[in-house]
């Protein structure tokens, strides 16, 4: 039941947006086999600590000014760790 439902959302799409020449490119696209070294997963690494880092400047960017939402998320459980990033950032 659940293929024939799948089938008739791919067949519309297809239909509509013509999808057979990137179905026709992905099928057919060779992915190179890798030793798999340190070097192979530095890319990938350092991607995630830059969005981590990219994330994190911007949570640091946001003002702290006093307003009911600051409160309530203060006093909630995950309020803590804001806590705990605003002191040492007054301390160092």
């Amino acid at each position: 039941m659940k293929k024939n439902k799948l089938q008739n959302i791919e067949n519309w799409l297809d239909e509509r947006f013509d999808l057979t020449p990137i179905k026709k490119l992905i099928t057919h696209k060779k992915v190179p086999i890798h030793n798999h070294s340190v070097w192979y997963y530095m890319g990938g690494i350092s991607l995630f600590l830059f969005i981590v880092q990219v994330l994190s400047g911007l949570l640091l960017l946001m003002p702290t000014l006093p307003s009911l939402v600051m409160v309530k998320i203060f006093l909630s459980p995950i309020g803590s760790l804001f806590q705990n990033l605003k002191s040492s950032e007054v301390r160092s």
